[in-house]
């Protein structure tokens, strides 16, 4: 019940007169009004209503005023509610005497005089009102004992409360919790009981340097069992009636403490893993500047300290023709959250260039936002010098194996050249006249197998010789042309059916052309040895087939042999360095693993599909 609404006031009389006449007396105050006719109504009514004030007829069939106000007064926390008696016929003292033991504060005749009824009932009603201020102000007092009490014990970190003289006044629930303790094994105890320093022996920061107040302070608690458990305390002096007590209020960070442990530990592991890493490690953050490096590191960049390094922009160590990449490589990072491998031009801290392979990481925050990067930087130099040796002995390989054929390619146009002249000087001994035309004729003729020859030695030289990385643009038709015409010879001598078909309108790729020619080379050997191999054991029509064609994201190549198969378990090796399947001396068994390096470096791919004495698919997909 809400205790500051308005007062219930009570009238009971049997005349309905007189009842609407106290009612017309009552409603300038701002009360409200319970009527009744009879006792047995007005118990009735007021069943579970506080009430300010009874004003009670005397004289009443059946049940009297007097009979009734006993009744009221039964009622719990009405044993003192106000009572005034109305009456028109007693006026003697023994029925005065009876209403005032029945509990009247008043006894009023009838007819009433208003003025008189409501500066009584005024009284009454300021008292009421009193009263229930006071009972609001008590349940408020009470919950906010409870409220206060329930964030004392609930909040999520121990509180005691000390005396002036080093004496537990209280604690709450969280710091026996804590400690171990039972509430009632710290009260009245010194606080050394818990305090490893020693509070009573004057060690207490409090009381040591007179201070008001401190805050975190990075302490222990003394628990029960004896062990000291890391604590972060906050403490005040509170004057309070006269005396001096201390707040102290703290929590267990000891799980922080073990994090903490953690962290130093996994720290001093990544500094050492870091140290140890044969691989130069850059930690660069999101403006590019390098915050942090491995202990090879400087060796790599030519410095003489970390330092050298640290704070520098990534780019700083990046070769001019290189830096356009790294915008790429950021981007695919930021996306896929890593990108492997990537040849850079990089350059050491003397300016001196190296060719570096870079894997990159994205390092995230615990949200998932971007921190900074990780670089992986191997300086690949020596290796891709024996790449190039590897590469170059193996054209050289190629072009020893295709040297009857180019021999036979340079043979045709020489004999054209022979027979030629041997015409014109048979016309010339037979004394016959030679006309412009017919001369014209023939030496153009030889003109062209002499251009024919110096094409083909041109390219045989500018295919043997070595070349740039550094990528063009280039048709791959015509490079795949090239390098047939190279061996078209050779497989025509031994009865082998060399079929293209080129796809028109093909985009150029980017790459070095002379080494996908090897690329080409390598794959036609390979299925013209396959070929030989199948026909020494039955006779069939032996067939190569080149075609390119292209879909949405790739350019295809694709080399078919109808020729002897490759083993399913030997499929997964063939392009490992030194695995073949040829016949000792027949193969370095370097042919594919070249291919594929130069096919990779032009970010494309070698797929391998064969079946035994049915014939081999090697295609190559390349980027748009």
């Amino acid at each position: 019940m809400n205790t500051l609404s308005k007062s219930n006031i009570l009238l009971v009389d049997d005349n309905s007169v007189d009842l609407m006449v106290l009612e017309t007396i009552l409603n300038t105050q701002d009360v409200r009004i319970i009527k009744a006719g009879s006792a047995e109504e007005a118990l009735d009514k007021i069943e579970g209503i506080e009430l300010a004030l009874a004003i009670l007829d005397v004289q009443m069939p059946q049940t009297s005023g007097i009979e009734l106000a006993k009744q009221i007064r039964k009622k719990e926390g009405r044993q003192i509610l106000p009572l005034i008696f109305l009456t028109a016929y007693y006026s003697d003292n023994f029925h005065v005497i009876e209403g005032y033991g029945a509990g009247a504060v008043d006894y009023l005749f009838k007819p009433v005089d208003p003025t008189i009824l409501l500066s009584k009932i005024r009284v009454f009603l300021n008292m009421d009102k009193q009263r229930r201020l006071l009972i609001d102000n008590k349940k408020r007092l009470g919950e906010s004992k409870e409220r206060l009490q329930a964030i004392y014990e609930n909040i999520p970190g121990g509180i005691m409360i000390i005396g002036n003289d080093y004496i537990i006044r209280d604690v709450n629930e969280v710091t026996c919790q804590i400690t171990g303790y039972r509430k009632e094994e710290l009260v009245g105890q010194l606080c050394d009981k818990v305090c490893p320093k020693g509070s009573a022996s004057k060690e207490c920061p409090v009381w040591v340097h007179h201070q008001k107040e401190f805050r975190g302070m990075d302490t222990a608690i003394k628990c029960s069992d004896g062990r000291n458990k890391p604590i972060l305390k906050n403490a005040k002096r509170i004057p309070y009636n006269g005396e001096l007590y201390i707040l102290e209020i703290f929590e267990d960070i000891s799980g922080l403490k073990q994090v903490e442990k953690a962290l130093i530990e996994s720290e001093n592991m990544y500094r050492t893993l870091l140290d140890a890493s044969p691989e130069g490690i850059l930690i660069i953050n999101l403006s590019g500047h390098i915050s942090e490096v491995s202990g090879i590191t400087p060796e790599i960049f030519g410095t003489e300290s970390k330092q050298e390094l640290i704070k520098k922009h990534f780019l700083r160590f990046v070769h001019a023709e290189s830096r356009g990449k790294v915008r790429n490589v950021i981007e695919k990072t930021m996306i896929e959250g890593l990108d492997q491998d990537v040849e850079f031009f990089l350059t050491k801290i003397d300016g001196k260039q190296f060719v570096g392979e870079v894997s990159t990481t994205l390092i995230q925050e615990a949200n998932g936002m971007p921190r900074s990067f990780m670089a992986i930087v191997r300086d690949i130099s020596q290796r891709k010098e024996i790449e190039k040796q590897l590469i170059h002995t193996e054209r050289m390989a190629g072009l020893g194996e295709m040297a009857t054929g180019i021999a036979h390619e340079i043979n045709q146009p020489l004999n054209t050249i022979s027979m030629t002249l041997d015409n014109i000087l048979l016309r010339i001994s037979d004394d016959k006249k030679i006309e412009n035309n017919y001369l014209t004729r023939k030496v153009n003729k030889m003109f062209e197998s002499i251009y024919r020859i110096s094409k083909i030695i041109d390219h045989i030289r500018a295919f043997s010789r070595d070349h740039d990385d550094i990528p063009s643009a280039f048709d791959i038709n015509e490079s795949i042309r090239n390098a047939l015409s190279m061996i078209s010879a050779q497989c025509k001598h031994r009865g082998i059916d060399l079929i293209t078909h080129l796809s028109n309108n093909l985009p150029s790729i980017f790459g070095n052309t002379f080494k996908f020619e090897q690329v080409i080379l390598n794959l036609v050997i390979n299925a013209k040895d396959a070929l030989e191999e199948r026909k020494l054991q039955e006779n069939f029509d032996k067939e190569i087939r080149i075609q390119t064609f292209q879909d949405e994201h790739h350019i295809l190549v694709e080399v078919t042999d109808n020729g002897i198969g490759i083993k399913k378990e030997d499929l997964g090796n063939v392009m490992l360095p030194f695995y073949s399947t040829k016949e000792e001396g027949k193969g370095t068994g370097m042919g594919l693993a070249i291919s594929f390096g130069i096919i990779k470096e032009m970010k494309g791919n070698i797929d391998i599909r064969s079946e035994v004495s049915r014939g081999t698919l090697v295609r190559i997909s390349l980027p748009k």
